[in-house]
Formats: C-alpha cells, structure tokens, sequence
C-alpha cells in the first residue's frame, strides 16, 4: 500500500456464488484493503475508480482473483463479472495490478513442450527441477508418437477448457477427439500421464484411506525481479488419480481436497501483518469505505424484508375472512388485500379474479410476482453482502427459508389454523432481522441503507394498500378491522376513539400521524431523518460538490401529508372521494422518485450535469 493513506488498493473477486467467496473477504480484511466485484468499479478518465457512497475513489492497486478471460469484458470475455477498461489502465501504468492478466499462459500449458529448450537457449543451463513431459501438437513426429501410445497422454485445448484424458475414452469418443486435433493440431497440447504418490487420508466419517496426492509449488518475482520459491505448497488429494492429472480443476472441485501444507521447523515461527497486542495502537470509529454496490444490496435487502413482512401481514389478515359468517362478504374483503398481496411485487391488477386463483400464485415457485420469489431477492442481496452480517442473522435467514417453503402444497384454505401459525413464524423470524440488525450493527451507513429501504418500502406498500382498500372496492367493517390488525394499530384505535370502526380516524391514523410506527407519515419522517445523515456527493474530480435531490422528495413527502385535511378526502356519506386516490397515488409516485434518485446518487454514479444535447 502507498504511503499516500488516499490511495486504495482493492481485491477483485467474483460474485457471491464463488466457493472461495470467504477466503478473499478474510484475506482482504487481512490486507486492510477493499473485497471489490466487478460491479463496483468504473473505468473513466483513464483511472479505474471505486463507486462509493462519497463518490468515485480511484483505485491504484489491485491484487486479482479473477481468470485472465474474466477480468475485461470489453476486450475479453463479453459476460463476465470484470471491470470493462481494467486492461487499458494496466497497459497505460495507471493502475498497478500484483498478478496481472497473463499469468492464464503458464496455466495453459502452451510453453511445457518448450521449457527444457527455453531454459537451457536463455540460462544456457538446464532446468534444476524437471518437468513434465509435454509435446505440442503442432509437430508432426510428436503427434504421432501420441497417437501410437494415445492412454500414456492428456490432451489438452491452449486456449480453453477443452481437454480429454485418452484413457477414459472410448473408440467412438476417441476417433471425434482425433478429429478435432488434427483440424487444428496447432492449438492442442499433449501432457504425459504421471504415476501419482498415494497419501493417508482421514474421511469424513472418521476412517483413514489411501488417496492420490500432489503438491503444487508457488513462486514470486519481487521488485528487483528476483525469483522465489514460496515455502509450503497447496496439497491436493483425489481418490480418483486421474482427477489431479488434469491442470484445470474447476469441473472437480467438489471431488477432490485441497490443503495448506508445510515444513514443520524446531519451533514454530509466526508472521503476522496484524499489529501485535502490544504496540500502542490509535483508536477509529470510522467504519471504513462503503462500496455503491454493497450500499444498493442493503438497501433492497430492507425493500424485499419489509415486502415480504406486508405481504405476509395482509395474508394473515386475509384468511380469517375466508371462513367467517358470511362467506359473500368474506370472499369481497379478501380480495382486496389478496389482490395488494401480489401488486405488492409488481403483479397486474386482476379483479374479475377468484380467490382461489389469487391464492394459487402466492406460493407458486415459478411465480415472479409470488411469496417465494420475494423469499429469493431476500436471500439474494443478504448473500452478496453476507460479510456485514453475524451468526445470528444467518440463522434467522435459514430458518426464514425454511418456513417459508414449509407452506402446503395444496393448502386447505378452510381451514386456515396451520397456514396462520406458518404466517406468524414468518412474521416473528423477519422481526427478529429487524432487532438483531439493529441491535448489533454499527450505527453507520450500511445500517441507514438497509434502514432507508425498509421505511422506503412501508410507506410505498402501505399507500397501495390503502388504495386498495378505500378506492378499489367498498370497504366493510370487517375489512376495516383487518386493516387495522395488520398494521397493528387496531388497540391504538380503540384507545383513542371508543366507537364503531370509521374511515376518516382510520385515514389520519395510518396515513398522516406521524407518531404512529406504521403509518405512511411516520415513515417519510424517518426518511428525512436518514437522508440529512447521508455522505455528500463528490465528483471524481474532487472540486465539485453533485447534491441530489433526495432532501427535497422527503421534504415534499411530509409537505403533501401535513397540508392534507383528512375530512376533504371523504365525502358527506363517508365514501372516499377522489381526492384519497389521487393523493395515495401521488405519493407512490413521489417514493418512486426518492428511490430512483438514492439510486442515481448514491449506486449507478451517472452524471446528470453532463448530458448530450440535441442540437
């Protein structure tokens, strides 16, 4: 790391799905330098620059995880999770990378057949440590020698994956491989079978067994160019041997095991860049740099934990309607709020619907707009940012998971006790996220994100449940009741009111109060609160000041809310006026657009100021 504590370093990895996810987050915590996808850089100005909360920050130094082939998607592999431009700002000596892309030549194996001879015309000596016998297919007389004594070899593609180990083929699978060499011979390499050591190993179930071993050895060329062979090795053991033979393990990787292995000395000898207990070290409560990308994930992990929480809550509420005294009634109240069950994820509104049918998709796996789809966004973005999260909340997201694909098959919608109970396990392990985050995450910006999207997404989904309720169809007083349950405020109402349920003081209480948690006001209120306490934008010239416009959505948010008279929304006979549509989806549209400008500002990092103009 440079002297200059602004300069970053960064340790580019793949996505989340990637088995060696947690060995680069703890290496990059080991490091003190930042764990980056490829989404979270950005080529611009001949500089690759982190996307920030503040701002673009540029990065000078990257130590790489990726293939060659993954690391541009501009010039090399078009689908791949890589920065398009990395390869320009290398070129240029812009950006330092420690292992830069080239390396995926010497792992081909293109230059085996040549070492020995590459050796001995640049060192006028032989190789100290032999290797491989290797032939390149290109020679005729090797091309031959391999066809006389094809099961001794494993061909092998330079430049890709392709490869086949001859003995394992068959006459027809073997005459196709021919064929393919002999198209191209240039472009395949043959490396010999070796007979591998067989070492002691210990299984799962606790039996020891022998196994196929071999050690790969690393080296390191420092800045005076001087070569080093790193002590230790990676050990890998198969019980299959053929397995280690081959040089490109990725198809494998859940047969064979890999380990650490080393030299045990007289006394053991430890290293460490961590500061020893001992030193005087200067206390921080900075949280550190938070990536867009980290800051986007948290912040749709609260939109789809608060979603899924409405929609379950309005489920809950529903079901008892099904089976009440008056089955007529009961079926028109639980449309309404199945209907915002599945416009709460995007679905059409359908209300020539059954409910039946509205019920079906809810828990259909192959639905889009269903309760399970909801389930995997969830998962999704806690899984790319699973680092900032503990023990605990991983336990409540697996039991979450659990009880969300424990719901029937063919539920018995009757009889809705079983269904109910799986509902409330849902709804209490998703308030635990809620307190376990709060209570053990750092007040910083990565809880405000997750924070923004919860509130963002309660008052977007409340707003089109009132809707729902008070302008798509004639609300009962057992709808109003379960309203009033599902947001539970049915208790605060009683309190205050002691008469018969009625839409005006139900309006006030869940759409302008803002003491009351879930009411729309309360929630625009909190948002304000978050947003005042966001980074400043910075652009990557570092001059200017770029001030989205967030402050002035919220502002306008709780402006609308405190003009409004909740008597003007209804009409002289307590049915809703248009003005309660029209102010319900006015406020949608303004969430929308508060979301969409934390988005511009704040995740993507386009610049507004510099736009083509139309001449």
């Amino acid at each position: 790391q440079s002297s200059d504590q602004q300069q970053l370093a960064a340790l580019l990895t793949h996505q989340k799905r990637d088995t060696a996810y947690f060995e680069h987050a703890f290496l990059a915590n080991y490091l003190d330098i930042a764990l980056v996808h490829g989404a979270d850089l950005m080529f611009k100005s001949g500089k690759l620059w982190l996307k920030t909360l503040s701002g673009l920050q540029p990065i000078h130094g990257v130590l790489r995880y990726l293939d060659d082939k993954s690391c541009d998607p501009l010039e090399l592999e078009p689908v791949s999770s890589g920065c398009a431009g990395m390869l320009q700002g290398i070129r240029q000596g812009q950006l330092f990378c420690a292992n830069p892309p080239g390396s995926a030549l010497l792992e081909s194996g293109v230059l085996l057949p040549f070492m020995a001879d590459a050796c001995q015309f640049l060192l006028a000596e032989p190789l100290q440590l032999a290797s491989v016998n290797a032939l390149w297919c290109g020679e005729s007389d090797a091309l031959n020698r391999i066809q006389q004594q094809p099961h001794h070899y494993c061909i092998q593609h330079i430049a890709s994956d392709r490869q086949y180990v001859l003995q394992q083929l068959n006459d027809e699978a073997l005459a196709a491989c021919w064929q393919q060499v002999e198209q191209q011979p240039h472009a395949y390499i043959a490396r010999e079978m070796l007979p591998l050591s067989q070492l002691p190993c210990r299984t799962i179930n606790g039996s020891s067994e022998s196994q196929a071993g071999a050690l790969r050895l690393f080296s390191l060329l420092d800045h005076q160019h001087t070569v080093s062979v790193l002590p230790g090795a990676l050990g890998r053991t198969a019980c299959d041997p053929l397995i280690l033979q081959t040089e490109l393990l990725q198809g494998f990787n859940q047969q064979f095991n890999a380990k650490d292995v080393w030299v045990l000395a007289e006394k053991a000898h430890s290293s460490s860049l961590l500061q020893s207990a001992n030193n005087t070290i200067t206390l921080s409560r900075q949280a550190g740099l938070l990536s867009s990308r980290v800051a986007d994930h948290l912040f749709w992990l609260g939109r789809y934990n608060e979603r899924l929480n409405l929609i379950c809550r309005a489920l809950r509420a529903a079901l008892p309607l099904l089976s009440g005294d008056d089955p007529v009634q009961g079926q028109h109240d639980a449309r309404a709020l199945l209907q915002f069950c599945l416009q709460a994820n995007g679905a059409d509104p359908n209300p020539d619907a059954s409910v039946e049918l509205l019920l079906e998709p809810l828990f259909s796996d192959s639905n889009p707009q269903g309760l399970v789809a909801v389930l995997k966004n969830l998962l999704f973005n806690a899984q790319s940012v699973r680092e900032y999260f503990g023990e605990d909340t991983w336990y409540v997201l697996d039991r979450l998971q659990s009880a969300v694909y424990s719901w029937p098959i063919k539920p018995d919608w009757q009889q809705p006790a079983l269904l109910l109970r799986t509902l409330d396990e849902i709804i209490l392990l998703q308030t635990a996220i809620y307190g376990i985050n709060s209570e053990t995450m750092t007040r910083s910006h990565s809880l405000r994100f997750m924070d923004l999207g919860q509130h963002l997404e309660r008052a977007l989904q409340t707003c089109g449940l009132l809707h729902s309720v008070f302008c798509q169809t004639s609300a009962s007083t057992s709808l109003l009741e379960a309203l009033l349950r599902m947001a539970d405020t049915l208790l605060t109402y009683r309190r205050r009111y002691h008469s018969a349920l009625h839409p005006v003081p139900i309006i006030d209480l869940l759409l302008l109060d803002d003491s009351t948690p879930r009411s729309v006001g309360y929630q625009c209120t909190v948002l304000l609160h978050q947003i005042k306490k966001l980074p400043p934008q910075q652009l990557s010239g570092g001059s200017s000041m770029q001030q989205g416009n967030e402050s002035q959505l919220a502002n306008e948010l709780l402006a609308i809310l405190q003009q409004t008279d909740p008597q003007q929304l209804f009409d002289q006979l307590q049915q809703p006026a248009l003005e309660l549509s029209h102010l319900l989806l006015q406020l949608q549209l303004r969430l929308r657009q508060l979301s969409d400008s934390i988005t511009l500002s704040y995740f993507s990092h386009i610049d507004t100021h510099n736009q083509w103009q139309r001449f």
